[in-house]
């Protein structure tokens, strides 16, 4: 997949406005499915190329880090683009 980012100005403001809600590993997973168009955390642990079981760590994972504020600024994007 490939994200192409235009206008700039707009992703100015979409970057300033980001920042209010950043998503814990548990929904970065459920969004990550309904992105995906994965029923099911087994098919998206699939097309990740990963076992369902990483996917069970990394949601039970309790810390916010820097890994997902900026899967929150793509999924926000994404979110953005389908709107």
């Amino acid at each position: 997949m490939y994200i192409v980012i235009t206008p700039i100005t707009n992703v100015k403001v979409f970057i300033t406005n980001m920042a209010e809600h950043i998503l814990t590993n548990k929904e970065i997973i459920e969004k990550l499915k309904l992105i995906s168009v994965s029923k099911t955390a087994s098919e998206l642990a699939r097309k990740l190329g990963t076992e369902r079981q990483n996917l069970k760590s990394y949601e039970n994972k309790s810390s916010v880090d820097l890994n997902n504020r900026m899967i929150t600024l793509l999924i926000d994007f994404i979110e953005n683009e389908r709107n």
